[in-house]
C-alpha cells in the first residue's frame, strides 16, 4: 500500500485547520504543530477537519487528545470534524475521542 503525504491547510478565516494524508511517525510533528501554533498557542478556538485522513495510528489520537486537553486547559475550544465513515471517523470513535461527524 502506497503512503500518501501529509498535509496541513488553515483558513484564517473560518479558524479552520484541513489535514489530508497519512499520519504517522515521520508527520507527526507537523500534526503536533499546526494544532498549537494556530490553536492553543494563540488561545485560538480551532476546527480540525480530519475527513481526508488516511492513516491514523495510536501515536496520532495520543497527539490529538493532548491538543484537547491543552485546549480545555487555556481556554479555548478545539473541535474535531470527520466524515461520517472516514477514517478518521471510525478511529476517533472507537478511541472515544470526542468529535462531530460531518
Amino acid at each position: 500500500m502506497r503512503s500518501r503525504e501529509l498535509r496541513v491547510d488553515f483558513d484564517a478565516e473560518r479558524r479552520r485547520l484541513v489535514v489530508t494524508g497519512d499520519v504517522d511517525e515521520r508527520s507527526l510533528g507537523a500534526l503536533r504543530g499546526a494544532l498549537a501554533t494556530y490553536g492553543y498557542e494563540r488561545r485560538d478556538d480551532l476546527e480540525v477537519d480530519l475527513s481526508g485522513v488516511t492513516h491514523l495510528p495510536s501515536v496520532a489520537i495520543g497527539v490529538l487528545a493532548v491538543a484537547l486537553k491543552t485546549s480545555d486547559v487555556v481556554g479555548c475550544r478545539l473541535d474535531l470534524v470527520a466524515q461520517q465513515g472516514s477514517v478518521a471517523q471510525r478511529t476517533l470513535e472507537i478511541c472515544t475521542i470526542p468529535h462531530r461527524r460531518t
